[in-house]
């Protein structure tokens, strides 16, 4: 089942992450297996227009300046598509290594941030 609606995100990456207003894809997988609540089964989708997404990119870039740990992320516009460059890991040699998405604006102006690079984001109530 797939619920849509309009709402707010945060990531919890800081005790005083800020909330995003975005059109959120609530998806649900199915039943749960015995011993696991219905809540761990489900993941959310954060789309933002353009002025929010403007607020995301700066503040992922502020969270992660100068970090190089597995699921860091730098992003930057290019034109009106945003690249976000995640840390995934670290090579033999211990350079970290990247994974590169670009974000474009859908049919409705959204941009889906993190939604291929796994991004976990939270509804909140602000």
């Amino acid at each position: 089942m797939i619920e849509e609606y309009d709402g707010f995100v945060t990531i919890g990456l800081e005790d005083d992450s800020p909330s995003f207003r975005a059109h959120v894809i609530r998806t649900y997988y199915p039943p749960p297996p015995p011993g696991v609540r219905d809540e761990e089964l489900y993941s959310i989708s954060a789309g933002f227009d353009w002025v929010t997404a403007q607020q995301v990119v700066a503040w992922t870039n502020r969270v992660n300046a100068g970090q190089q740990e597995d699921g860091a992320a730098l992003a930057e516009w290019d034109g009106d598509a945003i690249t976000l460059t995640c840390v995934t890991g670290v090579d033999a040699s211990g350079e970290p290594t990247t994974e590169v998405e670009r974000v474009v604006p859908d049919g409705d102006g959204l941009y889906w941030i993190g939604v291929r690079s796994g991004w976990t984001w939270e509804e909140i109530t602000p």
